[in-house]
């Protein structure tokens, strides 16, 4: 859904249009004053729907390309950053240690 609406600011007017991927007209409304509510701390009674449509896939603007679905979704890989390197065994596991485990991506320890 697209709705065309005008909120007002602390220092005006302002004429916004929003894309809304919803399943009924009333949830794509609600997730606009949900969003406006949250990032532009704009109150519902300060927001005035002007107009509203249907909008079909090729109308839509791709803002971000990676939150669509790709067709081998199973096959993609997500590094981690995080991973850290662990002994072998119980045995080389310490609870305590004097440095800090190194990281999966550079190898090396923060604090050398």
């Amino acid at each position: 859904y697209g709705i065309l609406f005008r909120y007002r600011t602390r220092t005006g007017q302002c004429n916004a249009f929003k894309e809304f991927r919803a399943v009924s007209l009333q949830h794509a409304i609600t997730q606009l004053y949900c969003e406006m509510g949250s990032i532009q701390k704009v109150t519902k009674e300060s927001i005035s729907i002007i107009k509203t449509c249907t909008m079909k896939f090729a109308d839509c603007k791709i803002r971000n390309p990676r939150s669509l679905r790709y067709a081998k979704s199973a096959t993609l890989a997500v590094p981690i950053w995080t991973k850290k390197v662990r002994g072998e065994s119980r045995a080389f596991n310490k609870v305590y240690s004097r440095t800090r485990p190194a990281l999966f991506k550079t190898g090396t320890s923060i604090e050398n």
